[in-house]
Order: structure tokens, then sequence, then C-alpha cells
């Protein structure tokens, strides 16, 4: 695409309707948090945090007191990783937590405007003891069990994305129905001129969006007039990206989608905030 700015719609199934979300692994040894999103996957840097349980402990402690267990015993199918040896006792526990609350305060601190769903990935063992701490609100009940010492990112991210994404699918669906209870209430678009107005205007709540299309025309801010064309002419833009991003700068919810996924069919439906 070739254009005065960039053309971004194609990214938006990545940035926007599939959202971002959240990995915490957590291990005797060590502590990841990664950033992901439907396609993609990243290390975020944990500064604050003691990266392994032993230097909360004394000397020597965590050794011979707490360890892995990855063995499963005849006839018991496939188990998760578990502390074994020395019985984990009060204090154990209160060290763990201890722990536990440091790297949820770092967590909290680095997430303090997300909404985004967090996963834990660890041994059953540890997830109650985290969740008794937690702070983030949006904590997944549902984690990626095992030892995640053992799993390359790419691996986390494919388990946890099958937790997380039934709440992307909920948002995408309740901004659907919302549109189809609003529709015939002069609160909802379809219409590509008007919702390039209500975009720069910051009046689009929820916008969904045809990707794989275009519609070709320009806009003019000064005179708040939208021309749109039936086929390119030169100096026209993508209105359909236009109105993508100005609703996202706006503060709205954009979910770009095949357009058979758009409702009523349409290159652009919109929920109006008024």
């Amino acid at each position: 695409m070739v254009s005065h700015r960039f053309h971004v719609k194609p990214l938006l199934p990545i940035l926007a309707s599939d959202g971002v979300f959240y990995i915490l692994a957590l291990s005797q040894n060590q502590v990841r948090l990664l950033e992901g999103t439907r396609h993609t996957v990243d290390t975020i840097d944990l500064e604050n945090v003691a990266q392994t349980l032993s230097e909360t402990l004394p000397d020597g402690f965590a050794e011979k007191k707490l360890q892995f267990h990855t063995g499963t015993p005849s006839g018991a199918g496939n188990r998760s990783a578990m502390f074994h040896g020395h019985d984990i006792g009060d204090d154990i526990k209160n060290r763990i937590r201890q722990w536990f609350r440091t790297i949820d305060k770092e967590v909290g601190g680095l997430l303090s405007d997300a909404q985004s769903p967090l996963a834990l990935a660890g041994v059953d063992t540890l997830f109650p003891l985290y969740k008794e701490v937690n702070t983030y609100p949006h904590l997944m009940a549902e984690g990626v069990p095992g030892n995640p010492e053992e799993m390359k990112p790419e691996d986390l991210h494919q388990q946890a994305w099958a937790i997380v994404e039934p709440v992307f699918k909920k948002e995408r669906e309740a901004g659907s129905a919302r549109y189809r209870q609003l529709a015939g209430t002069g609160q909802t678009t379809t219409d590509v001129t008007e919702a390039v107005l209500a975009a720069h205007h910051g009046r689009i709540e929820v916008l969904f969006v045809a990707v794989g299309v275009q519609a070709w025309g320009r806009f003019d801010p000064e005179k708040d007039r939208v021309d749109v064309h039936e086929s390119r002419e030169p100096g026209d833009e993508d209105l359909l990206d236009f109105t993508a991003i100005q609703t996202l700068i706006k503060g709205g919810t954009v979910f770009a989608v095949s357009p058979e996924d758009v409702p009523d069919q349409a290159l652009v439906a919109a929920v109006l905030r008024y």
C-alpha cells in the first residue's frame, strides 16, 4: 500500500481484536513474564524480582527441604511436577507467599493500566499459593500445568492461548450483541461516510471493520467532509483504515475481521457513543 501514512488495518487482528495477554511462568529456579497476542510472544524484563526461590530462603534451605519431582507413579497417568521431600510446613509456605508478593507487586506495577488476561504457568502446588497473594484483577482461573523451566516461550504461548482465546471471543460476541441490540436506534451505523466522521469526532465505542477490502476516498478535516469513490483515485486512502485508526486513538474498541464477520455483512459496522 502506497500512501502518505502507514496502512495498519492488516495488523489490527494482532493488535486489537485478538488482544494482548500475559503469561507468568513460575518455578523454583526461574520467573518469566511473557506478553502475547494471537501470533506473537515476547519476554518482559522483571528487574526487581528474585529469580529463584532459594534467594528468599536461608542458605541451602531450599535445596534440602524443597525439591521438584517429575516422576509418574505407576497407574497415576500424566502428572505435573510437584514438591516432594520434606513436608511443606507453614514456614515454607509463608516464604513462598513472601516471594510471590514481590512478584505480584512487580507484575502489578508493569500491568497497572492493563485489562488483559494473565495466565499462570507452573506446577499445581504453586497455583493456589500465588492466587492467595495475587492482586491483578484479570488472573485466569485456569493455568498452564507443568514445570515451565522445560518450556520454550512458543510452547507456553500455545498452551496459554488456548486458555485466553475464549476471553477475546467473548469480547467480540459481546460487541456484536451490543450492535444488534442498538441497531435501528440511531446509535449504530454501517455507512462509511458516517463512520469516518464519527471516528474523527471520537463518537465510536465499538467498531467492526473488514480486512482484505478497501473503501477508497478522502476526508477533509477542515471541512468535515468525506468523499467516497467506487474505485481508487489519485490522493485517495482506505477510509476503513482511517476509521479504525481514529477509533483506536479516541479510545474505542476495534475488531478487524473478515468481511463475512462484520455485522449486517457491511464493510464497517459501528456502535456510537452518542
